[in-house]
């Protein structure tokens, strides 16, 4: 087992927002040029700028959300960390009760009164990274807590 394992959850590319976005703004440019061609009136202005502040709009939601979703989580011997934009969450092996899985989360449950964690796959259920994730978690659980050692 590795000293220090790296995981890094990201949200797939928000495909369909970025080609809404687009189609709004080059939407916005036709109505524009038709306006500054034919000289059409104030409403194909206000439709024109419209449409194209609602397309960036639109594709910088997408970026900031995608940016959002993403977690980077280390695993040691010691415990695990989770990073999610400026936070961060350490937990000991020891410190862990139980860990469950609902649908994308995946629930890191402290012992006695203290705060657990939480993993949420921004991806497929069937995504390798989470996959591995869980299985190494699995793992160093196992091994913080002395199963499956042989020779004892």
């Amino acid at each position: 087992m590795p000293e220090r394992q790296r995981f890094r959850l990201t949200a797939p590319p928000p495909i369909k927002a970025l080609v809404a976005a687009s189609c709004a703004s080059f939407f916005g440019v036709v109505v524009l040029l038709v306006w500054g061609t034919r000289d059409r009136g104030p409403l194909l202005l206000v439709i024109g700028l419209g449409s194209m502040i609602f397309g960036v709009a639109l594709a910088a939601g997408a970026f900031l959300l995608s940016a959002r979703l993403r977690t980077v989580i280390y695993l040691d011997a010691e415990g695990i960390t989770l990073i999610r934009g400026r936070r961060n969450r350490v937990l000991r092996w020891d410190d862990i009760d139980q860990v469950t899985l609902s649908g994308a989360r995946l629930t890191l449950q402290a012992k006695g009164n203290a705060r657990g964690a939480s993993v949420i796959n921004p991806r497929s259920p069937a995504d390798f990274v989470f996959v591995a994730l869980m299985a190494a978690i699995h793992q160093r659980l196992d091994a913080s807590r002395g199963y499956g050692m042989s020779g004892i």
